[in-house]
């Protein structure tokens, strides 16, 4: 389990154009990174991240990135279309939020932990990148209790 270690670089583009890498982007805030390899795995994304926002955002202390995972050799001539068509689907407002990594993610799988590429992947990390928290799947009460009690206090401490 990856907790306690820092989030493995990783820079992508989001929806909105810019290329960010994670976890520098997110630094000196509380983030809650989610990862997903397959589409259907946006009710489980879902599960967490509402109760999450609901409970936080807005917050200049808390980001909430969404880092889908395209590993299918079909994406290079698909890019623009996939893209567009996730534009299309999420709010303006969120598109710098949307970092799309395409490509192998076999590093990221190992590293992270994430065997079962039809299940989401949560990861809550402090203001310095390194992860506090971590879930999968949809959340049930005990882990969203134990996430917002994590974000709470990492949010309630400041780096001195």
């Amino acid at each position: 389990m990856p907790t306690g270690t820092r989030f493995p670089a990783l820079s992508a583009r989001t929806l909105a154009g810019t290329n960010k890498t994670l976890p520098d982007a997110a630094a000196g805030k509380v983030s809650l990174i989610v990862v997903a390899f397959v589409r259907g795995a946006q009710e489980m994304i879902n599960s967490w991240v509402l109760p999450f926002e609901e409970e936080f955002l807005p917050s200049a202390d808390v980001v909430v990135y969404e880092v889908p995972m395209i590993e299918s050799s079909l994406w290079k001539p698909a890019r623009s279309m996939i893209d567009g068509g996730m534009r299309s689907g999420i709010p303006p407002e969120k598109h710098d939020y949307v970092i799309t990594s395409y490509g192998s993610a076999a590093a990221y799988r190992e590293i992270l932990g994430m065997e079962d590429r039809s299940l989401a992947y949560l990861f809550l990390l402090d203001r310095d990148g390194v992860i506090r928290w971590e879930g999968k799947g949809f959340a049930d009460s005990d882990g969203m209790s134990r996430l917002l009690k994590t974000a709470t206090t990492l949010i309630h401490a400041r780096s001195g």
